[in-house]
């Protein structure tokens, strides 16, 4: 919400503390691992921290991969964000 409501900069440290928990809880190819490291690495990238942003989109498209293959909309989403 802080994200698309133009608050960014708020978004960071709870997307931060989230995608972690995930990782460890789900593993690191769950659809809501990847969901969560798109929405940081968005974050990021709207407060200007695009080196920080890359590689997460990165672990959101190798986790889409993995969960639904090359053809999956979902997977092309993630690959437009590259």
């Amino acid at each position: 919400v802080y994200t698309a409501t133009g608050r960014p900069a708020d978004a960071v440290p709870l997307l931060e503390d989230c995608l972690p928990r995930l990782r460890a809880a789900l593993g690191p190819v769950h659809e809501s691992v990847a969901v969560a490291a798109a929405s940081l690495a968005d974050a990021y990238r709207r407060t200007g921290r695009v080196a920080d942003a890359l590689p997460l989109y990165a672990e959101c498209l190798r986790a889409r991969l993995a969960a639904f293959g090359p053809d999956h909309p979902y997977t092309d989403v993630a690959r437009s964000d590259q």
